[in-house]
């Protein structure tokens, strides 16, 4: 039996294997193992349209049990090489959202791939697998924005690509130091002598080959036989010519309808340019006082003030604009119209439903990580470590891995086969589904925000005075009254800037909910990311993120009441 080679097959959504042609056209493309696909078909349809509302795709607001907006699409093969063939669709969606999939047929078998997974068609399940497109590629909306304009011109340019020190010697006058007989072989760093007047003697030369547009390598001025180590971006090489000279090569050029491109470096500069030159002049390290006093000197202002600029600078583009455009968005439609409809849109049954859950998952995260995190916390301030530095470490250590691995690890430890069940299955208890429950979530929101909850209360603990404990038991306090009486107040600002930095972030959490709930717990942080990214109505989006950031301060606001000496959560 032929098999198609799995690891052969490849699309990689918004690249070069799908991207929008123009502002109504997809192209979609698939590899695949050279000779091993007789056909394939790309399966395509809107995500939201389907033929009963009850819920099917796996997109809020999708619903229904045939996706009747789905076509299957003939792809053509476009190219072939050593070793594998491209295949190549076109698609104008009539909505300009898409799902899709491949359909594909070998000489012994049929495999449908998705995003998720590839499988074999030829079931009974096999209409069920083709509406199954929560598991597809996506191209979330075709905008016009996103469509790359290219000139109409560049198209049908045949480009020839000129170093211009290997091209032609126009002018020996001009020629550097120690330049080669032309026809020297090249090294690294000998010169030729080519420059601008020899491109310009061998235009017509150029013009008889067909060429109709000219790329030159850098022609700024620098120290290499490339110039790509520029020293001056303002200035031709005195080598290659002057403006004048480069002014008459692109009217000569133009004469003879070519079109010319100048490489510029812009990502890098040269060892002898001036501003690294000066950099090395003045290499030694100046006092924040000298700063001071350059900056009084220069700029009127104070270091305080020059210093903090890249701060107030990081505030307004990262804070203060992402929160103006939010709002803008929020109280407007989509013909930027002034509404109320976005923030109201949050009394809609399936908003509420997720903002309640989101409340009542974010307390039980909140609750469970207080009563783990106090304990450890007070273990950890009682216990006269060497080192205890370094135990504490140990804690914040898991924060330093990347936060989708080690979601993805528990998402393997609480499935049916992971570890957690094996255990179960150890002592006597069968399989207990955990994986895609609420449950996983809060579990895996405790694991994400417990350490944010033990830094603040071990911190607070840590600034108690051994004296003043001391001083309660002189007294006759027994150790319920020290715990009760005296230490949980004085940590209680550690206890309340842990709950709030644990609260916010399990209320507007997505993804801990979207890996281990599996798309069946949905939080309104999920119901915001969807808006953005699959529906792309940002209006929508917004309004939702008004409402829940209006939560977040007020949960704040009421923590900031319990927070007198405001050691805490202070915000205003």
């Amino acid at each position: 039996m032929s098999k198609i080679t799995r690891e052969a097959l490849l699309h990689i959504p918004r690249s070069n294997y799908c991207y929008g042609y123009d502002e109504n056209t997809l192209h979609i493309r698939l590899r695949a193992k050279k000779g091993e696909v007789k056909s394939a078909f790309l399966r395509i349809g809107d995500q939201y349209i389907w033929d009963e509302l009850e819920g099917g795709g796996g997109n809020l607001g999708s619903g229904g049990k045939v996706w009747i907006s789905s076509c299957d699409i003939k792809m053509e093969k476009e190219l072939e090489t050593e070793y594998f063939d491209y295949f190549i669709a076109k698609y104008n969606p009539p909505t300009k959202r898409s799902r899709y999939c491949f359909i594909i047929d070998g000489i012994d078998e049929k495999l449908l791939y998705t995003e998720k997974y590839i499988i074999n068609l030829g079931n009974e399940d096999d209409q069920k697998k083709l509406n199954d497109i929560s598991s597809f590629f996506a191209y979330s909306y075709l905008n016009k924005i996103d469509v790359l304009k290219i000139p109409s011109w560049v198209k049908d340019t045949v480009w020839y690509q000129i170093f211009p020190d290997r091209f032609a010697n126009g002018d020996e006058s001009i020629n550097p130091k120690d330049t080669k007989t032309w026809g020297t072989p090249p090294t690294n760093d000998n010169f030729m002598g080519g420059d601008l007047q020899g491109v310009i003697d061998h235009l017509d030369y150029l013009k008889d080959l067909g060429v109709t547009g000219l790329y030159f390598c850098p022609i700024t001025m620098g120290h290499t036989n490339h110039r790509y180590d520029t020293i001056d971006y303002m200035k031709i090489d005195p080598h290659l010519g002057d403006k004048k000279t480069l002014k008459k090569l692109v009217k000569e050029a133009h004469k003879r309808g070519m079109k010319i491109m100048l490489d510029a470096v812009f990502n890098h500069i040269g060892y002898y340019s001036k501003q690294w030159q000066d950099v090395i002049k003045n290499k030694e390290v100046l006092t924040r006082e000298q700063i001071k006093k350059i900056c009084d000197r220069n700029f009127g202002v104070g270091a305080d003030g020059i210093l903090a600029g890249p701060y107030l600078v990081w505030i307004i583009g990262f804070i203060l604009l992402p929160i103006v455009i939010i709002l803008y968005y929020a109280f407007t439609n989509a013909s930027g119209t002034f509404t109320w409809d976005n923030i109201a849109a949050i009394a809609d049954p399936v908003h509420v439903k997720s903002i309640l859950l989101s409340l009542k998952l974010g307390f039980f995260c909140t609750i469970v990580c207080l009563l783990l995190a106090y304990p450890l916390a007070m273990i950890l301030n009682s216990f006269h470590f060497k080192h205890q530095s370094f135990v504490v470490f140990l804690f914040v250590l898991p924060m330093w891995m990347n936060f989708m691995l080690r979601i993805l690890a528990w998402r393997l430890l609480l499935s049916n086969n992971g570890i957690v069940n094996a255990l179960f299955g150890f002592f006597g208890f069968g399989p207990v589904k955990m994986l895609n429950t609420p449950t996983a979530v809060v579990f895996g929101m405790v694991y994400d925000f417990l350490p944010f909850m033990i830094l603040p209360i071990y911190n607070s603990m840590v600034r108690i005075k051994p004296d003043v404990i001391e001083a309660a038991k002189d007294l006759g306090a027994d150790s319920k009254i020290v715990l009760l009486r005296i230490i949980f107040p004085l940590t209680l600002s550690g206890v309340i800037s842990g709950i709030v930095m644990v609260f916010v972030p399990a209320l507007t959490s997505f993804v801990i909910s979207d890996l281990l709930g599996g798309g069946k717990v949905l939080l309104i942080g999920n119901v915001i990311e969807q808006e953005f990214m699959q529906g792309s109505n940002w209006n929508l989006g917004s309004g939702l993120s008004v409402v829940l950031m209006i939560f977040v301060i007020a949960s704040m606001a009421v923590m900031n009441i319990f927070d007198k000496d405001q050691g805490g959560t202070a915000v205003w």
